[in-house]
């Protein structure tokens, strides 16, 4: 922990977390994140354990667990319990792997980021490694850049990604540029801003993923609709969220998304397989509802003759963990996000976060990806940037919520 020197030639301690130790770690913490839009591979092998370094030097200077780690890590829990009842270990023990990589990474980006420095290593190394996959996806694809979608159009993707994965990373990278846009004021960084966000377009049209489409079209509207009243946007856009996930993991509108889905190019009516693996989704979770069948056994139970993942967050969830499993799971995300006062700029990207994962979680296999839980951890740290003064907290938002018991 640092020193400074007042002008009368006192000494006084520095807040807690800050000094040039903290700022080794959390520099090291956004190269690792950097790793993200690339295989995840490297990350659980390698970058893992930066980062669990890291946040063992950040509870040694003086960070404490907040109320997101603490549900994360009974979400992980539950998750190894479930290795207790489950009938597919090898499964189960393969998924433990990414929930309990995915959750360290929650916690350890948590307890890292103590200052408004802190969160820009983290969000520029992040930034900067999804530009550079974005690049070299262009690079290689030789198919150029494309600036609209069309069904017909091919797929890319790199070496060893998935291409949704890839489209959702670019999504997200688009939702930390515009967090760092609202704390400047800068028309210079305003423009480097908007460079990059059409580089990652670029990028997100090249993979074809409809999901990190309608991601975009909500970030834009999003924007429009915020721009004056963020508090009882941030309100709708939860409700929203809330309404579509259960409609979706009720099976409310499958047979109106049936009547509404094109039948052209790669898409042949059913959502590219959602709507087939839905139902089968919502019959093995209400033969479990409690407990589930095993944190990512649904890939490989027999009524999955699919053999993919739900793609759908709370199904995903539930099938695994049961109920308990989606309460801890959502009490998880709601925690981080309501972990620190409603600041404009806190509500602001509040709503840009949920606008941007909303149709991936409703529509993807996100759930246990480290870029997923990394950009959960930087929502929850946003106050970092808002106390260093760049923006003025309104006084007509700025409601209490409540405290995370992270030391800031």
């Amino acid at each position: 922990m640092g020193t400074s020197t007042s002008a009368r030639g006192t000494q006084r301690r520095s807040p807690s977390g800050t000094g040039a130790l903290a700022d080794m770690t959390a520099f090291a913490q956004g190269c690792v994140l950097a790793t993200l839009a690339f295989p995840p591979a490297f990350f659980f092998q390698y970058g893992l354990y930066v980062l669990i370094f890291c946040a063992a030097v950040s509870l040694l200077n003086g960070a404490r667990l907040g109320r997101p780690d603490t549900a994360a890590l009974l979400y992980l829990g539950l998750s190894a319990l479930s290795f207790t009842w489950t009938a597919h270990h090898v499964t189960v023990a393969y998924e433990l792997r990414y929930v309990a990589g995915c959750v360290a990474l929650f916690v350890a980006v948590r307890l890292t980021i103590r200052t408004r420095l802190h969160f820009l290593l983290a969000a520029i190394g992040f930034v900067a490694g999804s530009v550079a996959a974005a690049a070299q996806l262009v690079l290689t694809s030789g198919a150029g850049l494309r600036w609209s979608y069309n069904t017909t159009d091919a797929r890319y993707s790199l070496d060893s990604i998935n291409s949704n994965y890839s489209a959702y990373t670019f999504t997200t990278a688009v939702f930390v540029v515009i967090v760092m846009l609202l704390t400047t004021r800068s028309v210079r960084w305003r423009v480097a801003g908007v460079g990059v966000i059409g580089a990652l377009y670029g990028g997100i049209l090249l993979t074809g993923t409809r999901g990190a489409l309608a991601s975009l079209v909500l970030l834009i509207g999003w924007a429009v609709i915020a721009a004056r009243r963020p508090g009882r946007a941030v309100s709708v856009m939860a409700a929203v969220m809330g309404a579509a996930s259960l409609a979706t993991f009720l099976g409310v509108f499958d047979n109106w998304i049936r009547t509404v889905v094109p039948n052209a190019g790669r898409e042949v009516g059913n959502l590219s397989g959602r709507l087939d693996v839905w139902p089968i989704a919502r019959e093995v979770f209400w033969d479990s509802p409690i407990l589930g069948r095993g944190a990512g056994a649904f890939r490989t139970v027999p009524e999955n003759y699919l053999g993919f993942g739900a793609h759908q967050a709370f199904l995903d969830v539930g099938t695994g963990t049961g109920i308990i499993g989606i309460v801890l799971f959502t009490t998880t995300m709601v925690s981080a996000i309501r972990a620190q006062r409603s600041t404009h700029l806190v509500l602001l990207s509040t709503g840009a976060f949920i606008a941007s994962v909303a149709p991936i979680l409703v529509s993807g296999y996100w759930h246990n990806s480290p870029v997923f839980w990394a950009s959960l951890a930087l929502v929850s740290r946003i106050h970092t940037l808002a106390r260093a003064g760049l923006v003025n907290s309104d006084p007509k938002v700025d409601l209490p919520t409540q405290s995370d018991g992270t030391s800031r």
